[in-house]
């Protein structure tokens, strides 16, 4: 990028590219990021990356979830099998139960 153009190390040589074994033994690079944020940015801000990466895994699994059981009930609604009613208690049965399947997770230790 704009570093090595700077210094003149651009494109960069093949002998400073390092391979996937020699990647591994470089104790610069880190196994993972969360890894490399920690030891750059301290263990607070790796442990409130840790957090956010585990919020992201819940959210994406309830909106999945969630639209799933959408397409579910407006086939139904458009077939007249449930009412709007009924639509709206499957819903609220379900924001329930995430609700308490969250509360667990989050306080698991």
């Amino acid at each position: 990028g704009q570093h090595g153009l700077e210094t003149n190390t651009w494109p960069i040589p093949n002998d400073m590219i390092l391979e996937k074994k020699a990647m591994k033994a470089d104790p610069r690079i880190f196994k993972s990021e969360l890894e490399e944020v920690e030891s750059v940015y301290g263990e607070m801000m790796g442990q409130q990356f840790k957090k956010i990466y585990k919020y992201q895994k819940g959210v994406m699994f309830a909106f999945t979830g969630y639209v799933i059981i959408n397409l579910v009930i407006f086939t139904f609604i458009d077939k007249n099998m449930i009412t709007h009613f009924v639509s709206i208690i499957i819903g609220l049965v379900t924001n329930i139960l995430w609700a308490v399947l969250w509360y667990f997770v989050e306080n698991r230790k």
